[in-house]
């Protein structure tokens, strides 16, 4: 085996072993191949520099209906992007959007919904109580 072909052999092994995998699967054989283990080092590098924290309020469900399954996160905490990402990311993401509008709705009357039958539990239970 010439010396290349060995060389390129053991850098496509370690980019298959490294967190970047899912990234090259992504991408085409033909594009895969021009990244040598110096352009692979600096990639995970970058990457593992990136800092996504520790929120406060992290929480994430998977919800199973018949047809597929669907995830909702909240996450919660205290601000620091700057002015220019938030406005960059408000484009991107705007809240007035269809699925937006049908979750909070739902979940407004979830909420009104257990109130309700909290509040009829409640003042059965009264009533009982004191024999009614």
């Amino acid at each position: 085996m010439p010396l290349d072909a060995a060389a390129a052999t053991e850098e496509k092994s370690v980019i298959d072993e490294s967190r970047m995998q899912p990234v090259f699967a992504r991408m085409s054989e033909a594009d895969r191949a021009i990244f040598t283990e110096r352009h692979h080092r600096v990639l995970e590098k970058a990457c593992a520099e990136i800092k996504w924290g520790d929120h406060p309020v992290n929480i994430r469900w998977s919800i199973p209906t018949l047809l597929s399954r669907y995830y909702v996160v909240l996450l919660a905490g205290s601000e620091k992007r700057d002015a220019a990402r938030r406005a960059q990311e408000k484009k991107r993401h705007p809240f007035a959007r269809l699925g937006n509008l049908l979750f909070l709705s739902l979940a407004a009357l979830l909420v009104v919904y257990l109130g309700v039958f909290l509040e009829t539990m409640f003042f059965i239970g009264y009533y009982k109580f004191f024999g009614g």
